[in-house]
């Protein structure tokens, strides 16, 4: 048997993913059941391994949004997506155990600073939401369609129904409140068909040492839009 191998199981309710040597073992795991499908993950991997598949939908939900990684050996294993991920979503395992935040190398050594954050109970599930961002949120209502789609994926419901007219007097059927609901994760953004979400992220917030040359690059893409 050759090594190293690739291992996958894949249900509802995980997805995990397992590179495999002859004495040890590192995979990532995705929890469906936390996951927002923020792309926060998607936004920072260094090596661009996690990816998401709307599959063209107009009508889109959460679980059309959840990541994957396509091949297991583009992945570095490297722990940044766990350590980021604003819902706890993602876990490293080494050899089958999970591997506490801390711990994860690149933080033990400091590659990446201390987040600070704010730990809010979302509306929609009850998943505990690490905000250490702050930012504002366009939205190009002469383009929405009133899918709904945002309205769907949103984990703090900071999108609601209504009835009202844009601009252009075309009728819309939802409006955001920002100030009481948002968290600047990106759903919604992933999620709109027509492209008229924009997330901007002008702030993440941390403290404490780290390596500017893995750092500053995973801010800049952590910020950028999609």
């Amino acid at each position: 048997m050759s090594y190293p191998r690739v291992e996958r199981i894949k249900n509802n309710n995980v997805d995990e993913v397992t590179l495999k040597f002859y004495e040890s073992d590192q995979s990532i795991k995705i929890n469906k059941n936390l996951c927002t499908g923020c792309s926060v993950c998607v936004k920072i991997c260094p090596k661009g391994a996690l990816v998401q598949n709307r599959d063209g939908k107009v009508k889109v939900k959460t679980e059309d949004l959840i990541p994957e990684i396509p091949d297991a050996d583009k992945c570095s294993y490297c722990g940044a997506c766990a350590y980021m991920c604003p819902f706890s979503a993602i876990t490293l395992q080494k050899n089958g155990v999970p591997v506490a935040l801390e711990d994860i190398p690149i933080v033990k050594k400091k590659v990446l600073p201390k987040l600070d954050y704010e730990k809010i109970k979302c509306k929609k599930k009850g998943q505990i939401a690490k905000v250490y961002v702050e930012g504002e949120v366009s939205i190009d209502w002469n383009s929405c369609i009133s899918c709904l789609s945002c309205y769907e994926v949103c984990p703090n419901s900071a999108f609601f129904k209504t009835e009202r007219k844009n601009k252009l007097g075309k009728p819309v059927k939802l409006d955001l409140n920002v100030r009481a609901a948002c968290l600047y994760c990106g759903a919604c953004q992933t999620a709109c068909p027509q492209n008229a979400i924009t997330v901007h992220i002008n702030k993440i917030k941390y403290s404490g040492e780290y390596k500017e040359i893995f750092w500053l690059d995973l801010m800049k893409r952590s910020k950028g839009s999609r």
